[in-house]
């Protein structure tokens, strides 16, 4: 692994081994360009040193005419000013570019407080992603990865006139972007990651033929795979990264000079009056107070407002089935409206004006997942065939989403020692604060009031650390957090200040698989599966304030001599007094499927452990007769094609998360949402009245799995009569028949039934059905 320091990064700069001149702030009546980047489509990206509108999310359009592109064949279409940044859009993306150099006439942008303007520009260099890691290879050749040294040998030998990013000469920007190409620490697949979700949005859309789209779905699974390698190297990931690239700029280039007529391009998308999203500005206490999709959109819902153009004859132009697409997020989410009889109607017509549609966005803002962020919605219409779309048309007014934080504890043992730090994350920069727990906190001042203890959260998803020196044993605390909006979390759970550790047993960490942990209330030491251990060498893995004893059970407390070998039958004892027992359980570490499956059919394990995420979407997950954990040290993913776990069987999961991940097929989707089921998410194809995925396990019923539509899965009477019940559910899809001869009650609520040939008999049959039914026969069972 390779390290260097901020120190050494500072006298890197300090000793003048490359001249750094004094930063180009806005001063007097110029504003300057401070960087510029571009991820090798058709955007680039140019950061100025002064606000170039109101507010960070305002815009303001930019002459086109007045940018130029040093490279032949290529003009800017649409140049916009947002915040700081002027985002320039091409008429085609860089392929097989290294460098752009960027030219910019006097006076285009302004400062937003007045007064001040950029002077003319020429040859501004922004490096592609291609060109980045040709400079890469340049710096390191050997593929060993880019260090200080290698820096500062390269930039000895460049002439004075020599330019690497930005204007001419070596200043220093380029001195930053060098030392942002360097390789530190372990490898870094985060950009990789984020291509693969970027690729992924053009292989589920339109746009394009099956055949190219199938070529990025090729590329996009071979980068996976090199993702998921844990010997990967970064030049392997740099490289990989420009093919993605490549791939999407091939794409887009591919759509755009081979696309048919186009559809008339929308004339404004913008959020609608009235609503949550009139001042661009959504907050959680906003999102918490948006209607369930299962009810009618209220007033302030979210909805954005499309207003189209006439057709120029009925004729021509939208056609019923076209579909307006709305494009939301960081992550192009979409949602979608198709065009009616009547909408057609109002195109067609002649009065005056265009027409104007409100769509609700509610399904977007409603996602769980759903970040703090900025973007700019933008809309294009499709034929209903997918053969043509129109161009897009951007909103004037990005949105700007500000969740409530989200704080972990990085412990759940419920205690922590008084004097030790207590860790937590946040999932937002800001302020962590320790309080009593039964304080009550509405506001910034109740936190700063009641905090024992507090530490800045530097950036999101960043580990903090609280000291409890000085705390009274016995008492309570809770963690919050707030962002600089004061939006505040929803606090941890309480910890209780103890005068020593609550356990007093640890694993030393000299044996990655013995550990000790807490598993469904339990807590056990865990040896490794197949590898023979005396009693002597476990007691040397396992630390603790009081004497370690291991003796022959729970309940027999014969001391075990330190030749003896460990099995699971075995107890480790600590105390003289009186004694806390921690039960031995073997577990095999697994990095495949195949692993899993040998653990399950070894009765002498105990628990399976997952040392990294598994996809295994072509297997089933089958365990009958089992008593078994899946654990992890850190949170890991299990992804198989189904699961089908015996109703009797005992399946704990600690830090493991299961997907199945089924398709359509009614088989493996049926034991996958079983009441046995251990399958936290389940992922499915389209099914009959477009029921999609995922589908989750109901919080109120455990064992019925429902969509974010609220749409109920069942396979089993269980299922049945709990989404019955419910009148939140209005809509149940059979992945099995429900055969029984008790008494099945029709619920009076509307209820629509979907299944592919499924059965429903009892016996009787009490009530009658309230709404439809396609490919369920409901049935009075003969006794």
């Amino acid at each position: 692994m390779r390290k260097i320091s901020i120190t050494m990064l500072c006298l890197f700069l300090l000793l003048g081994i490359i001249a750094v001149p004094a930063s180009a702030g806005a001063t007097g009546s110029v504003v300057k360009p401070v960087k510029a980047m571009t991820t090798g489509e058709n955007w680039i990206y140019i950061t100025f040193d002064g606000q170039l509108t109101a507010t960070d999310h305002g815009s303001s359009s930019l002459p086109s005419s007045a940018f130029s592109i040093g490279l032949p064949d290529y003009t800017v279409n649409m140049a916009t000013a947002v915040g700081d940044v002027v985002v320039l859009m091409l008429n085609k993306p860089l392929i097989d570019v290294d460098s752009v150099d960027i030219g910019m006439e006097e006076g285009v942008v302004e400062n937003a407080a007045g007064g001040a303007h950029n002077l003319a520009i020429t040859g501004y260099k922004v490096v592609t992603p291609q060109g980045k890691l040709a400079l890469k290879e340049t710096l390191d050749p050997s593929g060993s990865g880019v260090t200080l040294n290698g820096i500062v040998k390269y930039v000895k030998t460049l002439p004075a006139s020599s330019n690497i990013v930005g204007a001419s000469g070596i200043d220093s920007e380029d001195v930053r972007y060098l030392l942002s190409i360097m390789d530190i620490g372990e490898v870094n697949k985060e950009e990789l990651l984020g291509a693969i979700e970027r690729m992924q949005i053009f292989i589920d859309g339109p746009l394009g033929t099956v055949e190219a789209r199938q070529e990025l779905a090729d590329l996009a699974a071979a980068a996976q795979t090199l993702v998921d390698n844990a010997s990967a190297t970064q030049r392997q990931v740099d490289s990989k990264l420009v093919e993605l690239r490549h791939g999407i700029s091939n794409f887009i280039l591919l759509y755009l000079t081979n696309v048919p007529q186009l559809l008339p391009t929308p004339i404004s998308i913008e959020p609608t009056a009235g609503t949550m999203l009139a001042d661009h500005l959504v907050t959680e206490d906003e999102i918490s107070a948006i209607q369930g999709l299962h009810l009618p959109a209220s007033s302030s819902d979210p909805k954005f407002t499309v207003t189209l153009p006439k057709n120029p004859s009925a004729a021509g132009g939208y056609a019923i089935g076209d579909i307006i697409h709305i494009v939301l997020g960081q992550s192009n989410a979409e949602i979608s409206y198709t065009l009616t009889v009547s909408d057609i109607a109002a195109i067609n017509n002649n009065l005056p004006g265009n027409a104007v549609f409100t769509i609700d966005a509610r399904s977007f803002f409603l996602d769980a997942s759903l970040e703090d962020q900025s973007f700019t919605p933008f809309v294009f219409v499709e034929k209903g065939d997918h053969s043509i779309a129109s161009l897009i048309t951007v909103s004037a007014n990005p949105v700007t989403i500000k969740r409530r934080p989200v704080i972990h504890l990085h412990q759940s043992t419920g205690y922590v020692e008084r004097g030790t730090l207590l860790g937590a994350t946040a999932s937002k920069a800001g302020m962590v604060y320790l309080v009593p727990a039964e304080a009550v906190v509405t506001s910034r001042a109740d936190l700063v009031n009641h905090g024992n203890s507090y530490a800045p959260a530097a950036a999101a998803h960043a580990s903090v650390f609280l000291s409890t020196t000085g705390l009274l044993v016995g008492e309570s605390y809770k963690l919050y957090a707030i962002d600089d909006a004061d939006q505040i979390s929803a606090p941890t759970a309480a910890v209780t200040i103890t005068a020593a550790a609550e356990h007093q047993l640890n694993a030393r960490g000299t044996h990655p698989d013995v550990e000790v942990d807490t598993i469904e209330g339990e807590t056990v030491v865990y040896i490794p599966a197949g590898e023979s251990m005396d009693v002597g060498t476990l007691k040397s893995h396992l630390i603790s304030t009081r004497t370690i004893k291991v003796q022959r059970g729970s309940d027999d407390f014969t001391e075990m001599d330190d030749s003896e070998l460990v099995t699971s039958e075995m107890a480790v004892a600590v105390g003289d007094g009186p004694v806390e027992i921690f039960n031995i359980r073997t577990q095999l570490p697994v990095t495949a499927f195949s692993g899993i499956v040998e653990a399950i059919d070894n009765s002498d394990i105990d628990a399976i452990k997952l040392n990294n995420n598994i996809v295994a979407s072509e297997e089933i997950l089958v365990i009958y007769d089992r008593q078994i954990s899946f654990r992890a040290k850190s949170p890991r993913m299990l992804t198989v094609g189904g699961v089908d776990i015996g109703e009797d069987d005992i399946i704990e999961k600690s830090n493991v998360t299961v997907i199945a991940d089924v398709g359509t097929d009614d088989a493996r989707l049926a034991t996958s949402v079983s009441p046995s089921s251990i399958a936290d998410e389940v992922r499915i194809g389209t099914l009959k009245e477009n029921i999609t995925g995922p589908l989750k396990r109901s919080e109120t019923h455990n064992g019925v799995y429902v969509n974010t539509d609220n749409v109920a899965v069942i396979s089993e009477l269980f299922g049945w009569e709990y989404a019955s019940g419910d009148s939140s559910i209005n809509t149940i899809y059979f992945a099995a028949d429900v055969t029984t001869y008790i008494e099945i009650v029709l619920p009076v609520h509307p209820l629509n039934l979907f299944g592919n040939g499924r059965l429903l008999t009892g016996y009787p049959i009490t009530g009658t059905l309230n709404g439809v039914f396609d490919g369920v026969s409901v049935e009075i069972a003969i006794p």
